[in-house]
């Protein structure tokens, strides 16, 4: 048969899955309905307590900081991921949002193409086609590179997503794949899975994958610390 397509292994942290993994954040940090309430304080305690939320609500607004010391740990393999792609031609981005890495890798690339939904709820304004994980609109062997960043979780049948993702890879493609094992709920109700890395390898290597290494992002201290910023973000709105 045709050769088999190559996997830089992505994931999370915990001791689980990731070349690029979308690592480091224990489910549940920041769950439905997990808000800690604080107390009525009186006088001088509860001005303290106002200006603490206060604080917070402005440090914690923007989830791009309370995901900063996951997604440095993140990209720094992502890049490294990149880096080995010179003198490929086309990269396929599957669910590309707005492309937060396309600087990182078209540099290495001839061409980087971005697919999402037409009904995303990102600005698609550079999408460049558009389709679904499982359905994508390509002839097969299209690509030779085929990025999927923090995207599995959100598919509901992501075995079905992988034959998909490697139909359009030609033989000798690379795949680069992150997905996390520890994670908050997020962009609900479409959030569906976890995965460990012996999941992982499992369903690549059915979807016809030869994978070249899988590597965890993070550790424990990156839970515990995402874990913290979440808890403090849901304090404040307390």
């Amino acid at each position: 048969g045709a050769a088999r397509r190559r996997l830089f292994g992505g994931g999370a942290d915990g001791g689980a899955v990731g070349l690029a993994g979308a690592a480091g954040v224990v489910e549940g940090v920041a769950s439905a309905g997990s808000v800690v309430r604080h107390r009525e304080l009186p006088g001088v305690q509860a001005r303290v307590s106002a200006r603490f939320r206060r604080f917070m609500r402005y440090l914690f607004r923007e989830r791009r900081l309370r995901n900063a010391l996951v997604m440095a740990l993140h990209d720094e393999r992502l890049a490294a991921a990149a880096a080995e792609l010179r003198g490929r031609k086309r990269l396929l981005d599957i669910g590309c949002g707005v492309m937060p890495h396309r600087p990182m890798f078209e540099r290495y690339v001839e061409q980087y193409i971005g697919l999402d939904v037409p009904d995303t709820e990102y600005d698609a304004s550079g999408v460049d086609l558009f389709g679904s994980a499982t359905d994508i609109p390509a002839e097969d062997g299209s690509f030779d590179v085929v990025l999927s960043t923090s995207n599995l979780e959100h598919v509901e049948e992501p075995a079905a997503a992988l034959r998909e993702g490697s139909r359009v890879l030609e033989p000798g493609g690379v795949a680069i794949v992150s997905v996390p094992m520890f994670w908050h709920l997020h962009d609900q109700p479409r959030d569906f899975y976890r995965y460990t890395r012996f999941g992982l390898e499992y369903i690549l290597e059915q979807a016809g994958f030869e994978i070249d290494r899988v590597e965890s992002v993070g550790t424990f201290w990156t839970v515990a610390a995402t874990m913290a910023s979440y808890h403090a973000f849901e304090f404040h709105r307390g």
